[in-house]
């Protein structure tokens, strides 16, 4: 993915509040989490949303990355 397909979908701290909610209704106390998303109408741009900050966002994707090859495979 190019640099250009990179979101610009703005600030989500509204949206990572709302996801450690949930996270804490099902009883997972001060999550750390990175979400990956796509949304119509093209589903080649990538967007995120974490309550960490960005290194430690990209560590929580690479090694879910990596769970999810070996898992596969």
């Amino acid at each position: 993915m190019s640099k250009k397909e990179f979101s610009k979908i703005g600030d989500l701290t509204d949206m990572a509040n709302d996801i450690k909610v949930v996270f804490e209704k099902h009883g997972i106390k001060d999550p750390a989490f990175a979400i990956a998303f796509t949304a119509s109408p093209d589903y080649r741009t990538v967007h995120w949303v974490t309550n960490v900050s960005r290194t430690d966002g990209i560590k929580l994707m690479k090694a879910t990355s990596e769970k999810m090859t070996y898992t596969a495979n």
